[in-house]
């Protein structure tokens, strides 16, 4: 069955889906994603070669617009606290540019809404820096470079806990 915003799962609910709001007023998606081996892609300008390197576990926020968190936990609840994603193109507040790529989600499943925004934030070109928090260039530099964990003592601590996005 389908929600006002046209939106249903394709079978059961994704087991990495937190959260979800189906109020039009304020419709949201929040999922998990562990801690994996991503391809990353930097504009030249950055001068960070492009490779795959190990990310930190993230929040993905969708209402409208995308944010992302890193978070140190591998099982979330409301207490969970949430960090500054550590990439190029997100702001401090989890907000994530993505420059004049196509948005335009047409969907009607949850689940290829989660995939659409995932890919939008991977196959975007990292190439701004909203926030000058992390030393990006030489922690990417060595992240693609080594394969090595991300290194979660870095994270920088944002003041919010998951509930924080749930508005509870």
């Amino acid at each position: 069955e389908t929600t006002q915003k046209g939106y249903c799962c394709k079978d059961i609910m994704p087991k990495n889906l937190l959260y979800y709001n189906y109020d039009p007023r304020d419709y949201r998606f929040i999922w998990y994603v562990k801690p994996h081996l991503e391809n990353l892609y930097f504009d030249k300008r950055l001068q960070i070669k492009s490779g795959t390197a190990n990310v930190p576990g993230l929040i993905f926020n969708y209402n409208n617009s995308l944010k992302v968190y890193a978070v140190k936990s591998k099982r979330i609840g409301l207490g969970t606290k949430l960090y500054q994603a550590p990439f190029h193109n997100v702001n401090s507040g989890g907000d994530v540019c993505l420059g004049n790529a196509d948005t335009d989600f047409t969907g009607n499943y949850v689940e290829d809404l989660m995939n659409f925004c995932e890919t939008l934030f991977w196959r975007t070109k990292f190439s701004e820096i909203h926030d000058k928090s992390y030393d990006l260039k030489e922690l990417w530099t060595n992240l693609t470079a080594t394969k090595e964990p991300f290194p979660t003592d870095i994270l920088k601590y944002t003041h919010k806990r998951f509930k924080d996005l749930t508005n509870r």
